[in-house]
């Protein structure tokens, strides 16, 4: 793989960690993504051969669009506005509190690859690495069901569905997620 086919693929996985992320906050995917964009950055960085000078621009204008990790705490940090809108008035402090509610894990999709088909799937789907096959499936067990796993995998992961490979990961993970139809 080129380094360049290498930087469409990252790109990809960010943007679907990104849509993870629209539909639901996640710690995990946030993890991931910031791992994914500094790989991608080096990657760039790498490929186009930046200088110091616009590698901090680069650098730059991430920061202002994804979550960075400070102290134990996950901070969105969002572009400077010039004029700040004021904040609507709020009757009772009860109106500014929103529940957040817990990850749900599903623990068994992890334990339902046999050591034989991570072996075959990190080789044959994530291109021999440990990390992405892990990634991916720590990633899968955060989503509430198949449904929503195989359009990750199919749209943004851009998986061919006629692939065997493909079709017996997918029909893992069916037995494994709720809504699972295969």
């Amino acid at each position: 793989m080129t380094d360049l086919e290498h930087l469409i693929n990252m790109n990809v996985e960010i943007e679907g960690l990104l849509r993870v992320l629209e539909n639901r906050d996640s710690v995990s995917a946030r993890s991931i993504l910031s791992d994914k964009i500094k790989a991608y950055n080096a990657l760039i960085e790498a490929y186009l051969s930046v200088s110091a000078e616009a590698d901090s621009e680069i650098v730059e204008f991430v920061a202002d669009s994804i979550p960075v990790e400070m102290d134990n705490k996950v901070v969105v940090m969002e572009e400077k506005k010039e004029e700040p809108e004021p904040a609507p008035e709020r009757d009772t402090v009860e109106d500014t509190v929103v529940p957040v509610q817990p990850v749900q894990y599903n623990v068994n999709l992890a334990k339902a690859f046999t050591l034989n088909d991570r072996f075959r799937f990190k080789r044959e789907l994530f291109g021999g690495n440990d990390d992405d096959f892990t990634d991916t499936i720590q990633l899968l067990s955060e989503m509430e069901t198949y449904n929503e796993a195989e359009d990750y995998l199919l749209t943004d992961m851009m998986w061919d569905s006629d692939s065997e490979s493909v079709k017996d990961f997918l029909s893992i993970l069916a037995g494994n997620m709720p809504d699972g139809t295969r």
